[in-house]
């Protein structure tokens, strides 16, 4: 098993940065409770990062009456669980954009 450092080194000699989140998401105890993420095209990424961003864009009132009081009601329940996931499909988007970057040398 390669070490934190031996993997890091990989990433930057191959030009492959998946390897660290590889390394992370299923060899590190802090890291196994992330997705892993998949090395993709810019469009597709694009793609998921506008679905994200129309939903909550859309919910944006439910948001504000869901969070306004301070505490989650039973009847607000449902709608804060889509509220986490799209949070959740938003900030994998975000690390997808940071990977396709970072493979593509612009950070």
């Amino acid at each position: 098993m390669p070490s934190p450092d031996d993997v890091v080194s990989m990433s930057k000699v191959y030009n492959a940065p998946e390897l660290c989140n590889y390394y992370c998401t299923k060899q590190c105890p802090i890291g196994k409770d992330k997705e892993t993420l998949i090395y993709e095209d810019l469009s597709e990424i694009a793609v998921r990062l506008m679905s994200a961003l129309h939903f909550l864009n859309k919910s944006n009132d439910t948001i504000y009456q869901i969070l306004e009081d301070g505490r989650i009601d039973e009847y607000e329940r449902e709608d804060f669980k889509k509220v986490i996931s799209t949070l959740k499909k938003l900030s994998y988007c975000a690390d997808s954009l940071e990977l396709w970057a970072k493979k593509n040398g612009l950070e």
